[in-house]
């Protein structure tokens, strides 16, 4: 994944925005250009074979397959990259999440000793983000690395977001986030350790929330070069802005999401990869109506063309 992360957390296929073009979450190598490269252009294909136990998200499941052909284009440069995502998502037993997703975006980058920033925008249609939400997104954000040694790193993370819901415009709103990282390399090993802190503040009261995101994730090489195994442990406890009844009080709505999840990419050839994703996630509330568990697998077959 950026991380394990959209159904299940572990960061995009190939852009920082494809974690919002597909139900699927998948490794993300490294955005920064190759050492020595001035400027290249990136083209990948890809096809997402996905069983997802329950993809509506409700306490009584819904099993679906589903079949998700992208693309992706990206121009990378020393200071400077942008791209393109889209990808074509059909399911069965369900029509709610079939749609054509898009996302583009753009990353400036500049250096200053040990740091490094990069300021970036992105704007991603019909996209699934960490809520499996049909919405659009607006944001504007920025990443800032401290290199403390050659092994360890800290990054600093925020972003203004809005989210457009057109099927319910109530619930569209500003949906800011920050966070920190704690990034540890031990030999081709990593370590990471992650803190998040997000806010929605939807026109509809009921959609109000805080929520507060702790992460931890380990990868490391298998049997080839190239190849990842990875594992990443997301806790995700948050408070609404909405009253419910439990019982005879009505107390504010707490929910509480777990969200465990293994990845491996092995490649097939210089050109060709596999990955595959497994994740378990279960959410718990004080609202019997929102709990929820959901198993899911999924295979993706990536063809970088150039």
């Amino acid at each position: 994944m950026n991380t394990l992360l959209s159904t299940v957390v572990l960061a995009s296929l190939t852009t920082v925005a494809y974690a919002q073009t597909t139900d699927v979450p998948q490794p993300r190598p490294s955005t920064a250009p190759a050492p020595g490269a001035d400027r290249s252009w990136h083209i990948d294909f890809s096809l997402t074979n996905a069983f997802d136990g329950n993809i509506n998200h409700d306490p009584e499941p819904v099993r679906s397959y589903g079949l998700a052909p992208g693309a992706s284009f990206r121009y990378e440069h020393r200071a400077f990259e942008f791209g393109y995502d889209v990808a074509f998502n059909r399911y069965t037993n369900t029509d709610e999440w079939d749609r054509i997703s898009q996302g583009v975006y753009a990353i400036a980058i500049q250096r200053a000793g040990p740091l490094r920033f990069e300021t970036g925008g992105n704007v991603t249609l019909k996209g699934s983000s960490e809520d499996r939400e049909l919405a659009n997104e607006y944001a504007f954000s920025e990443r800032v690395v401290l290199k403390l040694t050659s092994e360890m790193r800290l990054i600093a993370t925020g972003a203004l977001r809005y989210k457009e819901y057109p099927l319910d415009p109530e619930t569209s709103g500003m949906s800011p986030y920050v966070g920190a990282k704690f990034d540890r390399r031990f030999g081709d090993s990593r370590l990471t350790v992650g803190y998040k802190f997000q806010t929605r503040h939807s026109d509809a009261v009921r959609d109000r929330y805080r929520r507060h995101v702790y992460t931890i994730a380990y990868s490391m090489p298998i049997d080839v070069r190239d190849d990842e195994l990875a594992f990443e442990l997301e806790y995700r406890p948050q408070r609404y802005e909405r009253l419910i009844r439990v019982g005879d009080e009505r107390v504010w709505r707490e929910d509480q999401r777990i969200v465990l999840a293994a990845s491996y990419v092995r490649p097939i050839s210089p050109r060709i990869s596999a990955i595959w994703v497994a994740a378990l996630e279960k959410r718990d509330s004080n609202d019997p109506d929102k709990r929820y568990f959901s198993p899911n697998v999924a295979m993706t077959m990536r063809y970088r063309w150039r």
